[in-house]
């Protein structure tokens, strides 16, 4: 290549071995000094008097280079495979840009997104036009705050996720288009709801604004709503509907509540719903509710489950008479029998949380001792050694789910403790070992939501290995988070600047070593594998409880 010095001469450059196929493009960026990139269809190349090759290794996502074009802090590089974003001066050197989330395509076409040309718009921004084979896309970069992210997502859980008071996801008739929703049930419209209700009380217990109680009550109604379908105080539903026909999936039986006349209700309630329930209605009761009925209400939800599984043997028992298929915490199974042994830490961790919890709200009731004598029959069959080793760790048994039912237990537990008279928790090393133990394997996942409750743990009750970095990171999983929460279909196996993970998924999926970009992966909620990088489909939206709950725990 040539360049010229002040307009008047020019000189060779020639770089053997670095620059080796037809030279496609150069553009130098004044604020970087002067440093430009040399484009050719193999690699990409950086300098001017010293030359650097640039490849996976160094973060650069693709190479099959066609277009580029710079803007005021940017070089951008369209691709055969979507656009890359270079920042020579930032840690965050390359962001990539691919799939229909950023580009006109559709993935499920199979088709490659080459990116033919890329132009500035003005001459004193970042806005620029990409335009594919498909179309074109015009990227505004924005700066947001968090708080401004936060105004974007909240509207989106009454616009299309509040189905009688529940929250799930919804789907799309139509690929990517949001007035194609469809509201449906879930096998877990307890569990999104309760933690769709804790955001909304911890939001409520920062603004105190009434529209906020308002809308959190709805949702407080709709698990409310499960509760009283059954008509068997202490078994929730998994979900409901308003008709009585079979939907044809799941365990469905017509309400005999004389209020749910022409309804019917899905059974075999799992542990996840109760996870979610005992969750959030301690924080309802202390941040929510304000007059006598609303803390009473509370206070009969979190009593009526917990009697109802001490009552039974600790089981969830079923209309049917039986156990529900999870709904275990009995010491036969978790100690004695092996087909339990995964369950044995994190279902016992479940129901010493409850128990503590609900002694706390029990206090000057009639079920006080029935509840302290439960804990004290649990704790004699060691459950407190049972919860040291919560987390499975097997690399092709690693359910992301249990992270969920891991945590939600913990910070029930440590709300009790934080709002009891009797601060024991600090003195209770094997909750200190296990909260430890669980999170040194998962910090890498960045989730928001298990940096803040561990570092609330660490901050009130004893200090652990937890560091500011994991809050930092944490952070920066709530900034990548997506405004639209669509699940996109993407693709990341071609990706140079991954290495396969030796392991698949429990379900055989292709993974990689590396944690990505939240943005540039189709993963909504934290019972996702963060890991596997390809999946999504266009036809999904999520509620943005992901973002709203850690956001809000932190406020």
């Amino acid at each position: 290549f040539y360049s010229m010095n002040n307009g008047k001469h020019f000189k060779f450059h020639r770089v053997n071995s670095l620059i080796d196929d037809k030279i496609k493009g150069i553009r130098c960026h004044e604020s970087y000094q002067k440093h430009c990139v040399i484009l050719n269809s193999q690699n990409l190349n950086t300098g001017v008097v010293i030359m650097n090759r640039l490849g996976g290794k160094d973060g650069l996502p693709f190479n099959e280079s066609i277009s580029i074009e710079t803007t005021q802090k940017y070089i951008w590089i369209g691709t055969n495979k979507g656009m890359v974003r270079m920042n020579v001066n930032d840690e965050e050197q390359f962001k990539y840009y691919y799939g229909p989330r950023y580009l006109p395509n559709s993935l499920r076409e199979n088709t490659e997104q080459a990116v033919i040309n890329v132009w500035k718009l003005f001459l004193n921004d970042d806005s620029l036009v990409v335009a594919t084979k498909n179309g074109m896309s015009v990227f505004n970069l924005v700066p947001y705050t968090l708080k401004n992210k936060e105004k974007i997502l909240s509207p989106i859980t009454e616009a299309r996720h509040n189905r009688f008071g529940l929250t799930s996801d919804c789907a799309l008739k139509n690929y990517g288009d949001l007035s194609s929703f469809e509201m449906h049930d879930s096998d877990n419209d307890g569990l999104w709801t309760s933690m769709t209700v804790a955001s909304l009380a911890f939001k409520y217990a920062v603004t105190k604004d009434p529209n906020v109680k308002k809308q959190a009550w709805k949702h407080v109604n709709g698990l409310k709503l499960l509760n009283d379908i059954t008509n068997i105080p202490g078994l929730p539903a998994r979900s409901a509907l308003h008709q009585t026909s079979d939907p044809g999936y799941g365990h469905w039986h017509n309400s005999t509540n004389p209020t749910y006349n022409g309804w019917i209700w899905k059974g075999d309630t799992s542990s996840d719903e109760i996870v979610g329930h005992l969750f959030a209605y301690p924080l309802v009761h202390d941040l929510l509710a304000e007059t006598t009925e609303e803390k009473y209400l509370a206070k009969s939800l979190i009593l009526n489950i917990t009697k109802y599984i001490i009552q039974n043997n600790y089981f969830l028992m079923d209309v049917t008479g039986k156990r529900t298929t999870w709904g275990v915490w009995n010491p036969k199974y978790l100690n004695d029998d092996p087909e339990w042994d995964d369950e044995r830490g994190i279902n016992s961790l479940q129901i010493l949380s409850w128990l503590v919890s609900a002694k706390r709200i029990a206090e000057g009731t009639p079920d006080q001792e029935l509840i302290k004598k439960a804990l004290q029959d649990l704790l004699n069959h060691d459950y407190l050694t049972n919860i040291i080793n919560c987390k499975i760790l097997h690399p092709q048994d690693l359910n992301y789910s249990d992270d969920e039912l891991n945590y939600l237990p913990y910070f029930t537990w440590m709300w009790a403790d934080m709002k009891s008279n009797n601060h024991t928790l600090k003195d209770n090393l094997e909750f200190h070992a296990s909260i430890t133990r669980t999170f040194t394997h998962i910090k890498d996942y960045k989730s928001p939501l298990w940096s803040v409750m561990t570092g609330i743990y660490h901050q009130h009750i004893r200090p652990t290995n937890f560091q500011e970095q994991d809050l930092i990171d944490g952070i920066e999983s709530l900034r990548q988070w997506p405004l639209e929460q669509i699940k996109w279909n993407v693709l990341n196996e071609h990706r140079l600047d991954v290495t396969p993970s030796r392991y698949p998924s429990r379900h055989d999926q292709f993974r990689i070593r590396e944690l990505l970009p939240y943005n540039e992966i189709a993963c909504f909620r934290f019972n996702c594998d963060p890991y596997q990088v390809n999946g999504g489909s266009g036809f999904v939206e999520y509620e943005p409880t992901a973002f709203m709950l850690p956001y809000w725990l932190a406020r």
